[in-house]
């Protein structure tokens, strides 16, 4: 959700009202212009100027796709007493780059950090976004499908919105049982993880971790919040940094999307060994009898246990920890379209293997919007079509025969995660022990998910 301090380019419309030098716009993305059936090797794309609230700092998003021998960076420059700053470079980003985001540097107003641009002793008005494209391989070309700034406003009051009692169901994880190696980025890489696998991705916070990471040298902290939404944008799930309030945090709640916050830490959780600022994911609000209002979280830091990571904290504490910085990460799933294709296969095919495993996706939705009849009705039909097809398993050919060992790990993992939130842990784990079969390492995403449950 864009506020007066973000904005976002990201349709094909909004794009065309910048410049164009050697790229293209085609279907809201950006991409290198083909020049004797070839991309050229590189192209710059920049927005008009964009007027802002007053501020005194900046933080660039991206989102696109950067196949292999290709890569984006991301550029801006503020308006300050009337005159334009130099562009800055946030790095180039590619997950197969060994990234690196701004060096440290000072020039004359502007403090180069690795992920944010800020202003000593001035006022920004206005912002100019600029991002190169680059190719190696003439028969690929990276894309841009958003484009984002957000400004953090001075002088302006903190509003607090409309309240919301609502609460999400976030995928819990916790950093003393990820990998090591990855500490220094892997409350932020949980965090994104947490929000992603809510809507059926298979991604693990190390995959996160390892895209993500700033390998800049003299950076004192390699988690970067450009790479981060970068991340998340290749992964299909539109994100970006900003500054934001409670009423920002109210509304994506209401609306049903998660946010990742950064907090800092008190001086007895740094002596614990907490980072002096670490990020945790906001899953919804809830009232207390006493009138007053507790936030509820994924805090990657909480204890060893996965399900530690589901804490509350008062509403007021959450507010003195929280510096501002939020992470959207707009992740859903078109369960309407997704819907009106399973229900093709009902109308249109006989084959019960077909439906068997229209069944399960049936049940994927219904356990993603609560379903929970529906969800039971598809279950009761995907067990009899799988009772009937096994009657007749040693007639079916190779190929056939994988189809349903997969269709059935599909169908246990999908039960594992409904009983799993059900809090029915026994039916749970009764679930993800029968998923396994000699076809599952074969499927990446089954594979993943089964090694997580």
């Amino acid at each position: 959700m864009e506020s007066k301090n973000t904005f976002l380019l990201q349709e094909t419309e909004e794009f065309m009202r910048g410049e164009l030098d050697n790229v293209t716009v085609a279907e809201s993305r950006i991409l290198l212009d083909v020049v004797q059936g070839g991309h050229v090797p590189y192209g710059c794309y920049t927005s008009p100027a964009i007027q802002m609230p007053a501020f005194d700092a900046v933080r660039v998003s991206w989102n696109g796709g950067t196949p292999p021998g290709t890569a984006l960076e991301a550029q801006a420059r503020v308006l300050v007493d009337g005159n334009w700053t130099a562009w800055c470079s946030f790095g180039r980003w590619s997950p197969y780059l060994q990234r690196e985001g701004a060096k440290p540097a000072v020039r004359g107003p502007l403090v180069m950090r690795a992920d944010q641009l800020l202003l000593d002793s001035k006022i920004g008005m206005q912002v100019q976004l600029r991002i190169y494209l680059y190719s190696k391989d003439e028969k690929a070309t990276p894309t841009v499908s958003l484009l984002g700034v957000s400004v953090r406003a001075v002088d302006v009051i903190p509003a607090g919105g409309r309240p919301v009692n609502a609460q999400l169901h976030l995928m819990p994880y916790i950093v003393a049982r990820r990998a090591p190696a990855l500490r220094g980025v892997m409350d932020l890489a949980v965090c994104l993880a947490s929000l992603t696998n809510r809507w059926g991705a298979d991604i693990l916070p190390e995959e996160f971790a390892l895209a993500m990471r700033d390998a800049q040298p003299e950076a004192d902290d390699a988690r970067n919040l450009g790479f981060a939404a970068a991340v998340a944008g290749c992964w299909g799930f539109p994100a970006w940094a900003c500054w934001g309030d409670l009423t920002l945090l109210r509304a994506e709640v209401r609306a049903g999307f998660g946010v990742i916050t950064a907090m800092e830490s008190t001086p007895a959780q740094v002596a614990a060994g907490l980072p002096a600022v670490r990020y945790v994911a906001v899953r919804g609000f809830t009232a207390r009898p006493d009138g007053g209002w507790t936030a509820l979280l994924i805090d990657p830091w909480a204890g060893p246990g996965d399900f530690d990571a589901e804490t509350e904290m008062p509403l007021d504490d959450f507010l003195v920890a929280w510096n501002n910085l939020a992470f959207h990460a707009f992740m859903q799933m078109d369960f309407e379209g997704s819907k009106a294709w399973l229900e093709k296969v009902y109308a249109s095919c006989c084959n019960e293997m077909e439906l068997l495993v229209a069944d399960v996706g049936m049940m994927k939705i219904c356990q993603r919007t609560s379903g929970n009849k529906e969800f039971y009705d598809y279950r009761n039909s995907a067990l009899r079509r799988m009772e009937r097809i096994g009657e007749e398993e040693s007639g079916l050919r190779p190929a056939e025969r994988m189809r349903l060992l997969f269709a059935r790990s599909e169908f246990h993992i999908v039960s594992s995660i409904y009983f799993f939130y059900l809090q029915q842990l026994p039916q749970s784990l009764e679930e993800i022990e029968a998923a396994r079969s000699p076809a599952l390492p074969y499927d990446r995403g089954q594979w993943l998910y089964y090694l997580y449950m």
